[in-house]
């Protein structure tokens, strides 16, 4: 197999996703220096396989032969059944370990899904605007790698507070940037009835700039760790020449090689300094 076959692999299965989902609740289960809750990173890490690959398949399902033939969907076509036995793969896995979460985390993550649902229904208003997408991806995202960790496990604390800004602030910026690349994508697979609902690229990225601005100055004015200003300014500095070229048009893999691989920026770059 070679290297552009294995990187299909690793991002069209939701491979790689999946992983950025478990450091990412890693990072928040360290910073909040709470034991990892295995049962909980198992179960997400199944959900966003289960939900990825849900959504790819019902996306190819409802596009036209002579569309779907596409070099968008090219490899999808191909390996269909790894796709389909992976979905069965995490939806088996999601019943049988369901019952093991505790019932507040069973609670917080049903509500999350049914949000997140929105994005999956064929007529949604979710799928029609682009602004909505964003919010609706960022905000499940948010909920499971940041904010049941806290209610779960901890009090809310100024050290919380700045991990649920810094990670909301990182998902959207990473949001809207991908808008770009699936303004594109759902024009193919008429997917979006209208093209007037996402930001110039531009505007996308003045506002990560600024939220990343932002959230490296909060941790400079705190003083709960000088290791996370460190870490969150050296991915501010990577993040952004890679998220700049993409005002050129890029390939789906560069957006989820190195746009969706900024979120494992900072938690590698802590165990690094924490050596």
């Amino acid at each position: 197999m070679g290297m552009r076959e294995s990187i299909n692999y690793l991002t069209k299965t939701h491979l790689f996703i999946c992983a950025i989902c478990g450091i990412q609740m890693y990072d928040s289960f360290s910073l909040l220096d709470k034991t990892l809750d295995y049962t909980y990173l198992f179960f997400c890490m199944a959900g966003v396989l289960f939900v990825y690959n849900l959504h790819r398949e019902l996306i190819l399902q409802k596009t036209p032969t002579h569309q779907a033939s596409t070099n968008y969907f090219d490899w999808d076509i191909k390996n269909k059944i790894l796709r389909r036995v992976t979905i069965a793969t995490a939806g088996i896995y999601l019943l049988f370990s369901i019952s093991k979460l505790p019932l507040l985390q069973t609670q917080l993550l049903f509500s999350t899904a049914l949000f997140s649902m929105i994005y999956l229904l064929p007529k949604s208003f979710v799928r029609k605007n682009l602004f909505a997408k964003v919010i609706v991806l960022c905000f499940s995202w948010w909920m499971v790698i940041a904010v049941i960790p806290i209610l779960t496990t901890t009090t809310l604390s100024i050290k919380n507070v700045l991990l649920l800004i810094d990670k909301l602030i990182l998902l959207f910026a990473i949001g809207f940037l991908f808008q770009h690349k699936d303004l594109a994508k759902d024009i193919e697979t008429k997917e979006l009835d209208y093209t007037n609902t996402h930001l110039p690229f531009n505007i996308s990225l003045l506002l990560l700039l600024f939220g990343m601005v932002f959230t490296t100055l909060l941790y400079a004015i705190s003083t709960i760790n000088e290791t996370f200003f460190y870490c969150t300014l050296l991915q501010f500095l990577i993040a952004i020449p890679l998220f700049y070229v993409t005002k050129k048009e890029k390939s789906e893999n560069y957006y989820l090689l190195f746009v969706d691989g900024v979120l494992l920026l900072k938690p590698l770059l802590i165990v690094e300094f924490s050596k």
